[in-house]
């Protein structure tokens, strides 16, 4: 009888030995599955981070050689599509975590990112990047012909590859002798942290007046809308010569700082559904100008770095400046502090033009030499303070 009793209870405790085997297994396994999300989201803002620089600034650097006359006007017309996607894209990230996740709703959106693909393979390559082509027998073709074969023969890959990163850097080191792009690239950085951080304070400052994360959305939206329009209407203004791009970026900017100032004193909704309109008429023609600022400093033909040049700025500058405003939130209980920030970032914007607009009044030149595939020299110049790249 003993013995039946001491097997039955050997038995139980080897059940419930299993059994917190079990539970300790399935807890160590939830706590792996959250530390391995956990770890996925830098690598996930990583990619993110990656694909975005590889398709924004080669975007609004090739569409500038595919115009002269109507050039603010294309560009007017690709970052209203920017304002579009703010138009969209609040609520459709909204609708998508309600209903199928965060998981499910990053699946979605990154097949609609896919579409970048399909848009850049109906690119053309532009005229200035085309060399006529001449006879098979004529002098000129043979000449090129024995020239690159003698190329071929006597350059390798690697040093074909370091030729063209010395390139690369040389022209870096052009821009930034550049004192026209210089003062571009500190106005662009401040003004895209102060417009690129509405973004991220105005729905919880919307939150703290005791409105609705909906209402938010509603002004997000607005905000997208009113760019949609705007960006237009910027192109035809600078085309048509009304104002230059230098006029209209002090102009925006610094109104864009009062308004920015004067959205604190108020807390009603209707004031923050004209605050968004205001937003996306002045700040929000900054990604039309930004090209054209570069073009109008260095040139049309090195666009293609520049560009991404100044960007590296503006990205950096958004990298420090953006967590600031939120520890200025922390620190000070509200969001006052960091709209008279953002509205401080606009004015130093404008006052970035204003002083190249009073100290650079002489053109420039300085000459680059830009070696291309087939080992041709061609020698372009950079221009600062010249209105005539415009």
């Amino acid at each position: 009888m003993m013995d039946s009793q001491t097997e039955i209870l050997m038995t139980v405790k080897k059940l419930k030995n299993c059994t917190n085997c079990y539970r300790e297994s399935i807890s160590s396994r939830n706590r792996c599955s959250k530390i391995r999300e956990y770890n996925s989201h830098p690598c996930s803002f990583t990619y993110k981070g990656v694909g975005f620089g590889l398709s924004y600034p080669p975007t609004l650097s090739i569409i500038n050689f595919y115009f002269d006359k109507r050039r603010a006007f294309a560009n007017g017309i690709l970052t209203a599509s920017f304002g579009l996607s703010s138009l969209i894209y609040p609520t459709l990230y909204r609708k998508l975590i309600d209903h199928y996740g965060i998981h499910g709703a990053m699946l979605i959106l990154g097949g609609l990112l896919l579409n970048i693909c399909v848009g850049g393979s109906f690119f053309r390559q532009p005229r200035s990047f085309m060399r006529p082509s001449a006879p098979i027998n004529s002098p000129e073709s043979k000449k090129l012909l024995s020239h690159t074969n003698e190329g071929s023969k006597n350059k390798s890959k690697l040093t074909f590859a370091i030729d063209k990163i010395l390139d690369m850097f040389r022209t870096y080191s052009v821009a930034l002798r550049n004192t026209s792009f210089l003062l571009y690239c500190f106005a662009m950085s401040f003004a895209l942290v102060g417009y690129s951080s509405i973004f991220m304070i105005l729905p919880p400052h919307i939150e703290s007046q005791q409105f609705t994360k909906d209402d938010a959305v509603v002004v997000l939206t607005v905000i997208g809308a009113t760019e949609f329009v705007i960006r237009f209407f910027s192109g035809i203004i600078i085309d048509k010569q009304w104002l230059s791009v230098q006029t209209m970026f002090i102009l925006t900017m610094f109104t864009g700082g009062i308004c920015a100032i004067a959205v604190t004193f108020f807390r009603s909704m209707p004031i923050n559904i004209i605050y968004a309109v205001t937003v996306g008429i002045f700040p929000g023609i900054l990604h039309s100008l930004r090209p054209l600022l570069v073009v109008s400093s260095l040139g049309l033909k090195i666009l293609p770095i520049a560009y991404p040049l100044s960007t590296l700025f503006t990205n950096t500058a958004c990298l420090i400046g953006q967590p600031g405003l939120g520890w200025l939130e922390d620190y000070t209980g509200n969001w006052n502090v960091s709209f008279y920030t953002i509205g401080g970032l606009f004015f130093a914007s404008s006052l970035c033009v204003l002083i190249e607009r009073m100290l650079v009044k002489e053109t420039q030149n300085e000459e680059i030499i830009i070696k291309t595939d087939d080992d041709v020299v061609e020698v372009t110049k950079t221009n600062q303070n010249n209105m005539e790249n415009v």
